[in-house]
């Protein structure tokens, strides 16, 4: 009973919960640069969906955590995505977890920006490689615990005039 167009206009005001697809600005050493959170939840599917969702004049950039519980095929799924990443234009590729070690090998090697044990050296592979109008996209299950980076993002970025919320998308 209720119109189409209230109904849309009400999506408008939805938010996105923490980690899933809430997009912010921020500036990390010096640079400006979009971030795309998606640190809570990842399989093959959400990764592919991410990634082909991220788009944007400049150079894109992904930190992926480690898709837990996917079985005896992880390390397949894993370097599965490396298609993906290339098909969607991104330019570097910071992996994190012992599984997304066969993602690294399976990509090109211009892309390989580093391999991470955890969101800590994450961080540090992330402050050599962004440059000014960068996107990262941060994506993986959340025991990969790439949420800590997107709260480093958060605190330690220094953004011109507090964060600025650029677009929001539910789900």
């Amino acid at each position: 009973g209720v119109a189409v167009a209230d109904a849309a206009e009400s999506l408008t005001t939805l938010a996105a919960m923490p980690g899933r697809g809430e997009r912010f600005e921020t500036e990390l050493n010096g640079a400006h640069i979009q971030v795309v959170d998606e640190s809570y939840n990842a399989n093959p599917e959400s990764m592919r969906a991410a990634m082909t969702a991220v788009t944007t004049e400049g150079r894109k950039i992904a930190v992926l955590g480690s898709m837990l519980e996917l079985g005896a095929d992880e390390l397949d799924l894993h370097a599965a995505l490396s298609h993906p990443l290339v098909k969607s234009g991104f330019d570097r590729i910071i992996t994190v977890g012992e599984p997304m070690r066969a993602l690294k090998g399976a990509l090109p090697q211009k892309l390989r920006a580093a391999w991470c044990a955890d969101a800590d050296a994450a961080w540090d592979a992330l402050l050599g490689e962004v440059r000014e109008g960068d996107t990262v996209l941060i994506k993986g299950s959340n025991g990969a615990k790439l949420g800590q980076l997107v709260t480093r993002l958060r605190e330690r970025g220094t953004p011109p005039m507090g964060f600025r919320v650029i677009h929001r998308e539910a789900g």
